[in-house]
């Protein structure tokens, strides 16, 4: 039976963007498990430690929450990024089994990866991307996975979704790595020269 993740920032008990989570949690359960129970997501941060440390809030769940976990979070250092074409790979939604993207890492050594599927960026290995041009700010048409962070700067018009193809890229003068943890103002940010 496939699991699946949903991994919430939270900072001072309060869970970012558990909207975009709970819609996502339950286009999935709607998906896999359609008579099942649905969970209030909220409803499992009663015992969330109200710090200024960043927590991931990890649920995994199946047609039932099957665990929740409290992890401190601390920003990734990348420094490059390498372009993997891995073009039959699938990550429609968020699998707790992340054997064929990890997979891909075997391929490089030391360095986050940036995945291509027929000639276009899709994402990193754990985040959407958000590339820079001239002050405005694009994300790929198709990512791998459409995340919740991506989600919010399409609604609140902070993005715009593009093809982005490999040929291209140098266009670009940056290229920030988002997800559910990393808001723009706080991800990673590299020069379009740190891709490989």
């Amino acid at each position: 039976m496939s699991r699946f993740l949903e991994s919430i920032h939270v900072k001072q008990g309060v869970a970012e963007l558990i909207f975009y989570h709970q819609a996502r949690y339950e286009a999935c359960m709607n998906h896999y498990f359609p008579n099942a129970p649905k969970a209030i997501l909220k409803d499992l941060l009663k015992h969330v430690p109200a710090t200024e440390q960043t927590y991931k809030l990890r649920i995994e769940y199946s047609h039932k929450i099957e665990k929740v976990e409290y992890i401190p979070y601390q920003t990734r250092q990348i420094h490059s990024l390498k372009l993997i074409e891995a073009k039959h790979l699938r990550y429609d939604w968020k699998y707790a089994d992340r054997s064929d993207i990890d997979a891909l890492h075997t391929k490089v050594s030391n360095q986050e990866i940036m995945i291509v599927q027929h000639g276009l960026i899709t994402d990193s290995s754990y985040s959407n991307l958000v590339f820079e041009r001239r002050g405005k700010l694009y994300t790929p048409l198709k990512p791998l996975l459409y995340g919740v962070r991506r989600e919010h700067l399409l609604k609140t018009g902070k993005i715009r979704p593009i093809d982005i193809p490999v040929s291209e890229i140098q266009l670009y003068e940056f290229v920030y790595l988002i997800n559910g943890l990393l808001a723009l103002e706080n991800a990673p940010k590299l020069s379009i020269e740190q891709i490989f």
